[in-house]
């Protein structure tokens, strides 16, 4: 055996994801944030000699690894905290988080939007489950990681993230605060269209009143006719009575 337990390897980073690497797969939850680790166990499995480690508890091949780190396991451990505080300190960067989103296709087709005014599109297979709150975590690695990390990167890291608090808030903000824009926007359209509605109850009396008014004058117009050929007939029967006393 090449390595023995306690020794600080580096692991390689050529290495493709799976990929049999003498008898044992390479997966993305096998990546460490600081690409080392420190064997804790050897075994032999169907003839294979394992190496499992501290950091993640998988087991690897010794084609897996690029040498033994010629360093104490707390300086390891002092360079991977340095590595993680970088890694924090860039996901922390406000204009990468999610400003918000929209459904182009229900349960198919989403945009997300970022703080830093850039944009994500993803789709959910056919095989797969529509699930928004999954899916602006998947976009969130996505946007983070996609110029370090595969697809099948990117999933892991969007699995780690649905774990940690601070990603955890900013999904569950996102999703809030999309949901409030939908009942303003919601309520905003039954103001307008309560306006509309009192816009066209207030028309339509209009109309009516209108409508009363052209028949009273009508009407009115009608009684002055009436009037008038009455006060004439009237009239004529007077004079003719005049010119028979005649």
């Amino acid at each position: 055996m090449k390595y023995k337990v306690r020794d600080v390897v580096k692991i390689r980073e050529d290495l493709k994801l799976y990929k049999k690497y003498n008898g044992i797969y390479f997966t993305s939850a096998m990546i460490t944030d600081s690409g080392y680790a420190t064997i804790s166990s050897i075994c032999k499995i169907n003839g294979i000699v394992c190496y499992s480690i501290l950091e993640n508890n998988y087991n690897y091949s010794e084609d897996m690894f690029e040498c033994i780190v010629k360093k104490k396991r707390k300086e390891v451990k002092e360079e991977t905290k340095v590595i993680n505080t970088e890694v924090v300190s860039k996901d922390y960067n406000p204009g990468r988080y999610i400003k918000d989103y929209a459904i182009i296709v229900p349960n198919k087709v989403v945009e997300v939007l970022f703080k830093d005014d850039e944009t994500e599109k993803m789709v959910c297979h056919k095989e797969d489950t529509f699930d928004i709150r999954r899916c602006l975590f998947i976009a969130l690695a996505k946007h983070l990681y996609k110029k370090e990390y595969t697809f099948e990167g990117i999933e892991y890291k969007a699995n780690k993230m649905m774990m940690m608090k601070r990603y955890i808030k900013t999904v569950d903000a996102a999703i809030k605060n999309h949901v409030k824009d939908e009942l303003v926007i919601q309520r905003q359209k039954e103001q307008e269209l309560e306006k509309q509605k009192s816009a066209n109850k207030k028309h339509e009396r209009l109309l009516a009143y209108k409508e009363r008014c052209r028949k009273k004058e009508e009407e009115r117009q009608i009684e002055i006719k009436k009037e008038a050929y009455l006060r004439a007939m009237r009239e004529y029967d007077l004079e003719k009575k005049t010119l028979k006393k005649k």
